[in-house]
């Protein structure tokens, strides 16, 4: 079954998001490093707290726990054990939604993206969003964010924290459905998505019939909320 936080967990201290982030990272310098049986990395990261919960404090005591050295060790069924030191040299932590807009307004290297638009049927003219108002959705498992930026600039005043997401809409979804289909239950959130994200999978057509109303009426309560 699919490892999930508890429902009202705060994401700032469960130590589920700290393990699972920092194994994560281990698998991937894993995949980097196939042969070797220590290795060692350093990371920056950027984590994100709901906006009903994040403040100043929460913010900086959960970037204090992803902060310097983390040991992840693999042990192998064959006996080989695979040691990953971590160094987190800088990490900071940003509301849940607002991430986002660095994505809008400047791109990998850091430079402003610069955007066409139509002003008239013959006439483009490029404007970017640093001193723009960018809305922003995150549709969390357990919240859902609307986040206000001015640019990158979050404006907390003006955003808001919904105490839902999508879980106990899906968990719903997944009641009646093992009630309706006792020989071909699903037993978690992370078997419901497999099935629902593969167009292939032999269930996926009638899981998707099966979810419509009730997926189309959250969507209906986040907008009207």
């Amino acid at each position: 079954k699919g490892i999930e936080m508890e429902k009202k967990s705060d994401k700032s201290k469960d130590d589920l998001v700290l393990l699972v982030t920092l194994a994560g990272l281990a698998i991937s310098a894993m995949k980097k490093h196939p042969n070797k049986n220590k290795i060692d990395v350093t990371y920056d990261l950027s984590v994100a707290l709901p906006v009903a919960t994040i403040t100043p404090q929460t913010a900086q005591e959960f970037v204090e726990r992803y902060m310097n050295h983390h040991t992840v060790k693999f042990h192998h069924p064959s006996g080989r054990e695979v040691v990953v030191n971590i160094q987190v040299e800088f990490c900071k932590c940003l509301p849940e939604g607002a991430a986002g807009s660095w994505g809008i307004v400047y791109d990998e290297k850091g430079k402003t993206i610069k955007r066409k638009v139509e002003i008239t049927e013959d006439k483009t003219t490029e404007i970017d969003f640093v001193d723009k108002t960018i809305l922003s959705f995150d549709i969390g498992a357990g919240t859902t964010e609307e986040v206000v930026s001015h640019g990158v600039s979050f404006k907390h005043k003006m955003s808001r924290g919904l105490s839902y997401g999508v879980k106990e809409t899906l968990l719903d979804i997944i009641k009646v459905w093992n009630l309706n289909n006792k020989q071909k239950t699903i037993d978690s959130i992370a078997e419901f998505n497999a099935i629902y994200l593969d167009s292939e999978h032999p269930r996926h057509i009638r899981l998707k019939e099966a979810s419509r109303g009730a997926l189309l009426g959250l969507a209906n309560r986040i907008a009207t909320d």
